[in-house]
């Protein structure tokens, strides 16, 4: 009777509500799919804070020392050099000495003085300081840059370090100032 018409009605729209959903979801499932995203988040270093994204292209390894908390290798986009390398590290709220002490040290492995590093501060989600030198390093890898994002957080100061060929470092440069600045 009475009863049963409403039931059939009051089936008929869950069915339809069902439907409607599914094609909703099917819809956000395809609009999702549609772009690839560029970067892809980096495993969050173990014992490290900064959370960050890395190129695609780049490859995680496993750190070569204590010290470092995440490394990548970073490839010649162009295969005309070597591959360039990335190093996170993170030493504790003080530790890992100053700023000026550290890039005293990265220019010594170029065989100069801080006073050739090209320094620009900048703001992302953290201060960020970027260091660039450029020469001969370690005394027998000519044509070589170093760039480091020295990003300031509460917990202290974390050093993003990309070492490799000029051409090498200076392709992705743009990729790695994205990351630093973005890092949290």
């Amino acid at each position: 009777g009475v009863d049963g018409r409403f039931r059939a009605r009051e089936d008929r729209t869950l069915d339809e509500a069902g439907d409607s959903m599914k094609r909703a979801m099917v819809l956000l499932v395809l609009a999702g799919c549609s772009e690839k995203p560029a970067d892809k988040p980096a495993p969050k270093p173990e014992g490290g804070l900064l959370q960050y994204r890395v190129p695609e292209a780049w490859t995680s390894r496993p750190p070569a020392n204590k010290l470092r908390k995440a490394q990548y290798s970073v490839p010649d986009k162009e295969k005309k050099a070597a591959d360039a390398e990335l190093v996170y590290s993170y030493f504790g709220p003080s530790g890992g000495g100053t700023l000026d002490e550290n890039m005293e040290r990265w220019a010594g492995q170029f065989g100069t003085t801080r006073e050739s590093a090209k320094v620009e501060k900048a703001t992302g989600s953290h201060p960020v300081t970027f260091v660039r030198l450029k020469g001969t390093y370690e005394g027998d890898k000519p044509g070589f840059v170093m760039m480091v994002a020295a990003v300031e957080t509460e917990q202290g100061m974390h050093y993003l370090k990309l070492v490799g060929p000029d051409v090498t470092v200076s392709d992705w440069s743009a990729e790695f100032r994205k990351l630093a600045l973005e890092a949290r």
